[in-house]
């Protein structure tokens, strides 16, 4: 009995050392920011310029009555022999701006290779030669733009099959895609882009896909510093209120009643509630990377929010 308390404090002190041995040591690699506003913009339209059936005056017209604040005309560097000059264009509207880009066929203008690597070239205005979609990525990356890999289950799937997305070396953004989950679980770093691949109104296909950037201020600068770090979120409709990182946990709140989830490895979920307005997901350590979703109904339709995942490093 003398010695029991000694033996009772010792015997808590290896159970707080077991559990503390045990438990795993892990940093957040979160590409969110806080920032003082959220901005809505459109990285994938065309105009009359290359093959879309409106005049970039129109165009912007729609878009800035939309209610977005920042456009890039991405024309196709080509069209058949017809190479198309960059234009920077101005904005005619308050607190919308324009931004340049391209839509590269990386590896040649003519049938077949049309049909293959389109690569959107975000806030460049030289077009980069087309000798291949890794000589296209590494040239937008040199020249400061954002190379974002275009419609990826164009042509059944095949204009980036898994294997080229594996082996293309410096992109980090890619536009939506069931393959993104592989990718992720692959171990590389990619960001989700939402877009409209704007042609004209009467295909149905305006305002449909865009991305919510956060940003202190409106401008070419800031709003491309925030797209290439990840700091935005996709959207075909639904909005997210806010998205709070924090070292043991990710809270997502959204504006109404909705039904949101987080998803982890191969996109599995692993926690999901419906009709709540924020939802708190608690990191276990063992995650390799956490993305959320947001969904409820715009017009009698479900719309969706995805952010970007937030990776967790051991």
């Amino acid at each position: 009995m003398k010695y029991l308390k000694y033996i009772i404090f010792i015997s808590i002190l290896m159970f707080i050392q077991s559990v503390y041995s045990n438990k795993i040591q892990y940093r957040l690699d979160s590409p969110y920011k806080p920032k003082k506003n959220v901005y809505k913009g459109q990285l994938h339209c065309h105009t009359l310029r290359s093959d879309g059936k409106h005049s970039p005056e129109q165009v912007m017209g729609f878009y800035y009555k939309a209610g977005y604040n920042f456009l890039v005309f991405t024309e196709h560097n080509q069209l058949g022999r017809r190479v198309i000059p960059a234009i920077i264009h101005k904005s005619p509207y308050k607190n919308f701006i324009m931004i340049p880009g391209y839509e590269i066929f990386s590896e040649g203008h003519r049938r077949p290779y049309f049909y293959m690597h389109h690569i959107l070239g975000i806030g460049i205005t030289k077009i980069p030669p087309m000798k291949g979609a890794q000589y296209v990525i590494d040239y937008i990356n040199k020249h400061g733009g954002i190379p974002i890999l275009c419609h990826p289950e164009w042509r059944g799937g095949f204009h980036y099959t898994l294997s080229t997305l594996e082996k293309l070396r410096g992109y980090m953004h890619i536009e939506r895609t069931v393959k993104w989950d592989y990718l992720l679980s692959k171990g590389k770093k990619v960001f989700m882009i939402r877009s409209d691949d704007f042609h004209a109104l009467k295909y149905r296909h305006f305002n449909k896909g865009f991305v919510m950037v956060y940003s202190d201020k409106l401008d070419q600068k800031n709003i491309l510093k925030n797209i290439k770090s990840g700091n935005f979120y996709s959207s075909n409709g639904a909005i997210i209120k806010s998205i709070k990182v924090e070292h043991d946990r990710i809270t997502i709140e959204a504006p109404r009643k909705s039904y949101i989830a987080f998803h982890c490895f191969a996109g599995c979920r692993v926690y999901a509630k419906w009709r709540v307005k924020n939802l708190t997901y608690k990191i276990e350590g063992n995650e390799s990377y956490i993305r959320a979703r947001v969904r409820y109904k715009v017009n009698g339709r479900y719309r969706y929010a995805e952010t970007n995942p937030i990776f967790i490093r051991r």
